[in-house]
């Protein structure tokens, strides 16, 4: 897109029209895959993250301005941020794992221990879709997509229930490890 076509796409969708929008989303996605494939991180997460990109890209589509740059240039601002943002949090997930393969006990802090009957008792105590979505996500090794189409769901629904279905598993494990030691 031209600067003139993209300030005419941008002045109608904020008139409202929803062509206009598609039009600078369709502009936008080829840049955006483009620099998100950039991005350095395993191979098998990269569908995930340029998913999310992606989403990113289309929720805030309707905050470009094209009196203050060129699309390319606020495409580029948010595939940035977010393949970033989507590689430190896949990285802290991977330093987090709940799979059978780590060691039996796992560290809380430097002086507490959970054992696996601890784990598995949070486990039970998250609803039966985030306990699919954990269990498809870790054991089975499934990307969002893959997830979001077994259960019928989008793949953003999906990594949503795995952040809230985590962020429960550190609570219950937090309370867990509090309630075991020594007073």
């Amino acid at each position: 897109m031209t600067a003139e076509e993209e300030t005419a796409a941008c002045e109608a969708m904020r008139g409202g029209c929803r062509e206009a929008r598609d039009r600078l989303i369709m502009a936008a996605v080829p840049w955006a895959l483009s620099m998100s494939r950039r991005t350095a991180i395993r191979p098998s997460l990269r569908e995930d993250m340029e998913c999310h990109v992606l989403m990113m890209l289309v929720s805030r589509i309707g905050l470009f301005d094209a009196s203050r740059g060129r699309l390319t240039t606020y495409v580029g601002y948010i595939t940035r941020h977010e393949s970033w943002q989507f590689a430190r949090l896949a990285a802290k997930r991977d330093a987090v794992s709940l799979s059978d393969r780590d060691p039996p006990a796992r560290p809380v802090d430097e002086t507490t221990y959970l054992d696996d009957e601890t784990v598995r008792h949070a486990l039970c105590r998250l609803s039966e879709a985030e306990r699919s979505v954990i269990d498809a996500r870790y054991e089975r090794g499934l990307t969002y997509r893959e997830i979001g189409d077994e259960r019928g769901t989008s793949a953003q629904r999906a990594r949503q229930i795995e952040y809230r279905a985590l962020a429960r598993l550190r609570r219950h494990l937090r309370c867990e490890s509090l309630s075991r030691q020594p007073d």
